[in-house]
């Protein structure tokens, strides 16, 4: 019993030190969502501050050199977004 209390003790301080760090790829992963979060509610200056930042962020990954990911289409989708909620503030849809 006490192996195996050992054990579990060394897989969990183990899981600890190996889930500190981000990868870029789990990085860029919460930020979409945390992204996408803020796109899908009802305030529309929240989606636009949220994707704004978002290109932000994405700019200076891309200035660091940050692997693994698509800027083009990161950018892609964050400019249709942004477009698409100014067509809807502009056309007074809001």
């Amino acid at each position: 019993m006490k192996n195996s209390a050992k054990l579990f003790v060394v897989v969990l301080c183990g899981m600890a030190i190996s889930c500190k760090k981000e990868t870029a790829l789990q990085k860029a992963q919460n930020q979409f969502l945390n992204v996408e979060a803020a796109y899908s509610t009802n305030d529309i200056r929240g989606a636009e501050k949220a994707l704004m930042d978002h290109l932000q962020i994405l700019s200076q990954e891309e200035s660091n050199h940050v692997r693994g990911i698509d800027y083009d289409m990161a950018r892609t989708i964050a400019h249709e977004r942004l477009f698409g909620s100014s067509t809807f503030v502009v056309g007074k849809r809001v």
